[in-house]
């Protein structure tokens, strides 16, 4: 719009400088060398050959051109019976004359002494000059119509490759967003510069694809493959437990369901990254949160936690209840574990885009230098306490969330602690 506004603003411009180019005054300080230049040619004349020479040269005058010849004040030669001496007026402020003036010159010229009491007077006719005036005034808005048809095509290619990048940005976005490098960068049938950029995007977006289920692919056969010797051995162990400390028993017993933990969550994340299909259902989000969050209120009254759920009502959306309810599981696990006094808090509402799920707690918090770091495979903030959590939980979360193309946050919450907030989209606004 502004681009339109400025090609307007540009055409106004040259037409008003155009109208003052070719105006009479204007003309008529243009015509002033040129005049004296020929005035000068004429002198020249007049010093070799005389009055006569001068006559014979004025009796031929060129198309446009007029001439009066004086001497001692009367005209002696004209070569147009219609010019008067009355009728002559000074243009004082750049030194010449006129003929018949009134708000438009009929002539205009110079007029200059010659020796013997001869005087000269040199006009142009000013109808001629308004035809080529005229004809200049066509060319010119020709050339200025060519122009804005110009800068229209102009201004429309630079929208049309400016929508283009708008779009391949967008997508771009929404790729990093919610890390789907499944997605594809769309292309036009034009087959120019930006779509060859589209290609060699979406070349890039297939070659990141294929390294990640590459990784998946190992990540989910170690962890398979582990799993298995893992259970195993946690069988054999078993059957001759009882011949152990009860110490070492407890220990032993611990450490086998931690790596049985961490192998569980590597298969879901893997699962999951790698596009199996959710389970979509129409959710009552009520439901789901209350049974959550009474299953957790016993465990958080052990620590002497203030618990509390504010949902609103009639909350609904389409997701895999199974994979959300573990995600908001693990917030509230990680609340209870991380917060040693203070409350819990679980709250669940609607925006007009959004439903929003939200676990608040007055925990050790996580400093916000870190915050992008918790949802890294096997990260712990409080390395002191790493046997409380294998590390892999926000990564199981992180993949849940943006599996349902819903985003997570963390960030501190205003009594110390931390809040950990999914958005999922408003399906009943769509």
């Amino acid at each position: 719009m502004l681009m339109y506004l400025s090609i307007v603003v540009l055409v106004c411009l040259t037409s008003v400088l155009v109208v003052k180019a070719t105006s009479e005054s204007q003309i008529a300080r243009v015509l002033k060398p040129v005049l004296d230049s020929k005035m000068s040619s004429i002198h020249s004349v007049y010093e070799q050959g005389g009055i006569t020479q001068v006559q014979e040269l004025i009796e031929n005058k060129s198309k446009g051109f007029e001439y009066i010849l004086k001497k001692n004040g009367n005209i002696v030669y004209s070569t147009n019976a219609s010019l008067y001496e009355e009728d002559k007026h000074e243009i004082s402020k750049i030194g010449l004359v006129s003929y018949e003036s009134n708000l438009w010159y009929d002539f205009i010229g110079v007029s200059n002494n010659l020796d013997e009491g001869y005087n000269l007077t040199m006009l142009v006719d000013i109808e001629v000059l308004d035809e080529q005036i005229e004809i200049a005034h066509k060319l010119i808005l020709f050339c200025i119509s060519i122009l804005m048809v110009g800068l229209v095509l102009i201004g429309s290619l630079i929208f049309k490759l400016r929508d283009r990048l708008y779009g391949i940005n967008k997508e771009l976005s929404g790729i990093v967003r919610f890390s789907d490098i499944t997605n594809r960068v769309e292309r036009t049938s034009d087959n120019n510069e930006i779509d060859e950029l589209s290609d060699n995007i979406n070349e890039v977006l297939a070659h990141i694809e294929q390294l990640v289920d590459k990784k998946q692919l190992i990540a989910n056969n170690i962890a398979h493959d582990l799993r298995t010797p893992l259970t195993r051995m946690s069988n054999t162990i078993n059957k001759h437990i009882d011949k152990l400390e009860p110490e070492a028993q407890d220990e032993i017993t611990a450490q086998i369901e931690k790596l049985l933990e961490i192998f569980d969550s590597i298969l879901r994340i893997s699962k999951i990254d790698s596009n199996h299909p959710l389970q979509l259902e129409k959710c009552d989000v009520n439901c789901l949160l209350t049974d959550i969050f009474e299953f957790y209120v016993p465990l958080a009254e052990s620590k002497d936690l203030d618990t509390s759920i504010e949902l609103d009502k009639n909350l609904y959306m389409v997701c895999d209840k199974g994979l959300v309810g573990q995600a908001v599981a693990n917030a509230l696990d990680n609340a209870i574990k991380y917060t040693k006094s203070g409350y819990i808090k679980l709250k669940g509402y609607a925006t007009t885009d959004n439903i929003v799920i939200q676990v608040i707690d007055t925990g050790i918090g996580i400093p916000e230098d870190k915050i992008n770091d918790v949802f890294l495979p096997f990260y712990r903030v409080d390395k002191a306490n790493s046997d409380i959590s294998v590390g892999l939980g926000l990564s199981l979360v992180k993949s849940i969330i943006e599996s349902h193309k819903a985003e997570v946050n963390i960030y501190q919450n205003d009594d110390e602690g931390t809040v950990v907030e999914y958005k999922f989209k408003n399906t009943r606004m769509l």
